[in-house]
C-alpha cells in the first residue's frame, strides 16, 4: 500500500501498523465511504457491477472474469471514464509487478462523488506471491479474452509489456499516457528498496519481495517479436 501510494502516486485508503498491547502488528485503514458525519457514501464492488455472485458465477466468483470486465464497468458506469481508466490500468500494471495475485472483482470499487461515480481509492495491495505461488493474475480470465497475446506470452505464460500496450488500447487509453504509466515500471525505484527495507518483514521475506518483483519487471520487459 505505501509502495503504491508513496513511490506511484497511485490514490489508496489510509492505512498504517501498529503494536497491540502483547506485541502483535496490527494493520489499520481508515474508512473512505464515511463522512465526518458518518453519513455512508454509495459504494458498489464490480463483483455487483459484472453481475457476478455466488449463484451466477459459483463459489470462487469474485475471482471470474477478465480485466476487460471491469474496464467496461467503468466505462458504463464513470461520467469521467477516461481520467478513471487510466488509473485503474495502472493499478492493473502495480498489481502485476508486485506480485498482488487477489487483485480479483470485489477488491475494485465504485463510489459516490456528488452526483457521480469514480473508481475508488485502491485497497488490499499485496504481495500475494510472498505466501502463494499463484497465478499473475487475480482474474482467471487475465487482461482480456479478446486481445492478441504477445508470443512472450504464448511462450512462457507471463505477460510482457506490449500485452498491456493493447490492453491500454482496448480499454481507451490514451497511447501518449500509456507510454509514461509503463515506462515507470520498467525498472525497480530505489525508494522501494528503501521501503522494503524499513519495513517489518523478516530479513528473508525482505530478499523474497525485491526478488519477486524484479522477476516481474524482466517479464516485463522482454521484447515481443
Amino acid at each position: 500500500m505505501l509502495v503504491a501510494s508513496q513511490v506511484y502516486g497511485i490514490r489508496t485508503a489510509a492505512n498504517g501498523l501498529c503494536f497491540s498491547k502483547d506485541g502483535q502488528l496490527v494493520y489499520i485503514t481508515r474508512r473512505f465511504d464515511i463522512r465526518p458525519d458518518g453519513s455512508r457514501l454509495l459504494m458498489e464492488d464490480f463483483a455487483s457491477l459484472v453481475g457476478r455472485n455466488e449463484q451466477t458465477a459459483g463459489t470462487h466468483f469474485k475471482y471470474s472474469g477478465t480485466y476487460e470486465d471491469i474496464a467496461k464497468a467503468i466505462r458504463a458506469n464513470v461520467a469521467a471514464w477516461m481520467v478513471d481508466m487510466e488509473r485503474f490500468f495502472e493499478l492493473t500494471v502495480f498489481n502485476y509487478i508486485y506480485g498482488n495475485g487477489d487483485a480479483h472483482l470485489k477488491n475494485f470499487s465504485l463510489i459516490a462523488d456528488g452526483e457521480d461515480y469514480r473508481l475508488a481509492p485502491a485497497y488490499d495491495l499485496l504481495n500475494t506471491a510472498l505466501h502463494v505461488d499463484g497465478d499473475d493474475f487475480g482474474l482467471d480470465g487475465g487482461l482480456s479474452s479478446r486481445i492478441e497475446k504477445s508470443d512472450v506470452m504464448d511462450r512462457t505464460g507471463h505477460a510482457c509489456r506490449l500485452d498491456f500496450e493493447r490492453f491500454a488500447a482496448q480499454t481507451g487509453v490514451v497511447g501518449r499516457r500509456v507510454a509514461k504509466i509503463l515506462a515507470r515500471y520498467t525498472t525497480l525505484p530505489e525508494s522501494v528498496v528503501r521501503l522494503v527495507d524499513r519495513s517489518f518483514l523478516p530479513e528473508k521475506m525482505k530478499r523474497s519481495y525485491l526478488r519477486i518483483v524484479n522477476e516481474r519487471i524482466r517479464r516485463f520487459v522482454r521484447v515481443s517479436e
